[in-house]
């Protein structure tokens, strides 16, 4: 007779359930006899993969349905040109979720920004994700999403125009007398008519439709008056808005991107199997029906929001790149502006400076020292504070330990491969604490003491140029997570 509802289904039955998602209509309708008349049968769960392309969509469809005792599948089909073809499995739509993709993306790139401008951000997320920027934005949604695999068994499809449908069915003996049948014979649609035969159990059955159409179609509005919901959910490749009928309100929908992909079903992509980059549409229908007296049409409309959230996902390193030349620039300006501004400074050459931050912060510091900038970018009005002043003893020698240590640090590993040591020195060198907090302490006390002993205009201008960066920064990323 028929098979066991699968375990999987009954599975995603109850995840479904217990999130409160989907119920709705299904594609077309099941009849089944019951007293000696035809009456909707209760469909259990249903899925739908469509792709579209060049005129033609492409439907993988599954529906599962309980115990009936022989009955058919009409599906309404918009088009004079149909086929439909043996169940050809599932097609594996695989993708992470666009918007907290997008924010990971974005994150991971924040956190590289930060590991060059050596702050304790990054120090505590080397070793940890806690104070990351990556524990801001949802692991759970950003994880990658596969489409269901579904096992149904094939079922054989009859294409029947609309005119002839009615004298079709009843030379089976069905007779129905719905007003949808008048409709769709008047806009001269075609239906799909698969013959089941009667079982005892949940029996999940499959199809793949094609057919020609200038718009995407989904079949709901035959079955409206069934008064059974159940589980759907139905991927759409490429990014979709309903053209008529209406998913607000009724619908959880989310868009899914995949920068790299290989198709898995030939037929489904049209032959293309050298697909590299995959954007689809997932819907899960929530309980009601999503228009009265209306199918789904939809259209392709890909949002501007969505090309530059996949943008991202794509080139994290090249929006990397341009956040940190953008924010380096304005943050040069905006210190310039406020250590110099009773010294007129030349803000356009600030900005360009601002470029120096790609040779991360250490290197901002130290160009800016060696460039003197103060006296190459500013009139120098003010003479409060003396730039240059002959160090004392107590100077020197203050400034010459963190530089010895310095020194020393470098010199380690050669030292240790020479004297044979790499199995002490080499765990030192190479910890964390070594890395992140050490030499980069070593590094900034010199830069720190050098500026205060020899050029304070100037540390204060890397001193006010790191705090707004830091603040440029993270005000950027809390506005990409808020605004897209």
């Amino acid at each position: 007779m028929g098979e066991k509802r699968p375990e999987r289904q009954i599975l995603l039955l109850a995840l479904m359930i217990a999130v409160g998602v989907p119920f709705a209509s299904a594609a077309g309708v099941v009849m089944t006899k019951q007293n000696n008349s035809w009456i909707p049968a209760e469909v259990d769960a249903e899925f739908a993969a469509i792709n579209f392309l060049g005129g033609v969509e492409n439907i993988a469809l599954a529906i599962t349905t309980g115990p009936i005792d022989n009955g058919f599948w009409l599906i309404p089909i918009p088009s004079g040109d149909v086929r439909a073809s043996p169940w050809r499995g599932f097609p594996s739509l695989e993708g992470e979720e666009l918007k907290p993709a997008s924010e990971k993306s974005l994150a991971n790139v924040y956190e590289r920004i930060l590991a060059a401008q050596i702050y304790p951000l990054p120090y505590l997320s080397a070793v940890t994700e806690e104070y990351s920027l990556r524990s801001l934005v949802s692991k759970d949604n950003a994880s990658k999403q596969v489409s269901e695999a579904v096992e149904a068994v094939s079922t054989k499809g009859e294409v029947v125009p609309a005119s002839r449908l009615i004298g079709y069915l009843e030379g089976r003996s069905v007779f129905l007398n719905w007003s949808d049948l008048d409709d769709y014979v008047a806009q001269n649609f075609t239906f799909i008519v698969s013959w089941l035969p009667a079982t005892d159990s949940f029996l999940t059955r499959g199809m793949f439709i094609s057919f020609a159409t200038d718009k995407l179609y989904y079949p709901v509005r035959i079955s409206r008056n069934s008064g059974h919901d159940h589980p759907a959910v139905i991927y759409v490749v490429g990014e979709v808005t309903a053209q008529y009928g209406t998913l607000s309100g009724h619908t959880k929908i989310s868009k899914l991107y995949n920068p790299k992909y290989t198709p898995a079903s030939k037929d489904f992509f049209f032959g293309n199997m050298s697909k590299t980059e995959l954007d689809y549409t997932r819907i899960y229908f929530l309980q009601g029906r999503p228009a009265p007296d209306l199918d789904l049409w939809f259209i392709q409309m890909p949002e501007h929001t969505s090309a530059f959230l996949r943008s991202v996902v794509k080139h994290p390193i090249l929006w990397g790149l341009l956040v940190y030349m953008i924010i380096s620039c304005l943050s040069s300006m905006i210190a310039a502006a406020i250590v110099y501004r009773k010294d007129n400074p030349q803000l356009f050459w600030f900005l360009i400076f601002g470029l120096s931050n790609m040779l991360t912060l250490i290197g901002f510091w130290t160009r800016a020292y060696f460039k003197d900038v103060y006296d190459t970018y500013t009139d120098r009005r003010s003479t409060s504070i003396d730039q240059w002043v002959n160090l004392t003893t107590g100077k020197r020698v203050a400034l010459s330990i963190p530089v010895i240590l310095l020194v020393i640090t470098l010199l380690l590993i050669p030292v240790a491969i020479m004297l044979e040591l790499q199995s002490v020195v080499f765990p030192i060198v190479a910890s964390n604490i070594f890395i992140f907090f050490f030499i980069p302490t070593l590094v900034f006390t010199i830069l720190i003491m050098w500026g205060s002993f020899h050029q304070k205009k100037i540390l204060y201008f890397n001193l006010v140029f790191s705090a707004v960066f830091l603040v440029l920064l993270l005000l950027s990323f809390m506005a990409f997570t808020f605004f897209f």
